[in-house]
């Protein structure tokens, strides 16, 4: 591995990994300007459920006709890239003692700046496993974020020239931080050509759907389920969750994979 193996002890990394990721936590650290300002400078992607009941998008598979799904995404990603590690578990997990997944899911680390990562916080992955570790974590439910923290990038000591796709619940650090600062500071967005509908004829106002919404984007009015598409992430939890088939995800741009891509290597100026 790198050279951080012999310098640093195997307790204190994930000590401080850990104490890093509680500071995401915390809401007095959105009251400190310049750690606002270093959020907004960074950028962050949710890639929306393969399982959503209602996803129609344009691009099919050459040779096939299958539909395309958001999967597809993360697995070029894990593809393209030389360098992959998997951590052994999910620091937000852990830090919420998450009883509902399991916290073994932890993060997939594409980057040169992994080789330099502590063999006791994660493991060198093949391009198979960690194809493997990505579909267990849908399979649990799981929603896929592709970003970048400089907080974690300090907290392993490595550069910060790396994409992590993180695997999220309930205890994301991201979703715990829309409830203590503004939509501006933190830049996670959705698949360019993403729609989230909800069906006024289908829908009962049953509220299943904000119950599901781990980044408050929805709520009732008037016995109706009302998407917030600014603070809506397009992740996909309230389409499955509604009992009622009401909520409609849909990606229009036929040609997503190619531009998510784009846009995740502009971002990052990500060389695999």
């Amino acid at each position: 591995m790198g050279k951080y193996v012999d310098a640093l002890k195997d307790e204190k990394l994930k000590k401080s990994q850990i104490r890093f990721q509680a500071a995401m936590f915390d809401p007095q650290t959105f009251k400190n300007p310049k750690i606002l300002d270093l959020f907004r400078k960074e950028w962050a992607l949710c890639i929306p459920k393969d399982e959503v009941k209602t996803l129609a998008v344009g691009e099919t598979v050459e040779g096939g006709g299958s539909t395309v799904l958001p999967s597809t995404v993360i697995e070029e990603l894990i593809k393209k890239a030389k360098t992959r590690v998997i951590f052994y578990f999910c620091p937000c997990r852990d830090k919420e003692e998450c009883a509902d997944y399991p916290q073994d899911l932890g993060c997939i680390m594409l980057g040169e700046s992994m080789k330099d990562i502590h063999p006791e916080i994660a493991r060198p992955a093949s391009v198979e496993e960690c194809l493997e570790h990505a579909r267990r974590a849908r399979e649990h439910g799981l929603i896929h974020i592709i970003g970048q923290s400089a907080f974690d990038a300090k907290a392993m000591r490595v550069p910060l020239n790396y994409i992590n796709i993180c695997h999220c619940c309930e205890c994301c650090c991201m979703a715990k931080m829309f409830r203590h600062t503004e939509k501006d500071v933190l830049p996670l967005t959705k698949i360019s050509g993403l729609t989230v509908t909800v069906s006024e004829d289908d829908c009962t106002g049953c509220a299943t759907c904000e119950a599901q919404c781990i980044f408050q984007a929805l709520e009732i009015k008037n016995d109706l389920a009302v998407v917030d598409s600014e603070t809506c992430k397009g992740c996909g939890r309230c389409a499955e969750a509604c009992p009622e088939d009401a909520i409609s995800i849909r990606i229009e741009n036929q040609d997503f994979v190619a531009q998510t891509l784009a846009d995740v290597e502009k971002h990052y100026e990500f060389v695999p």
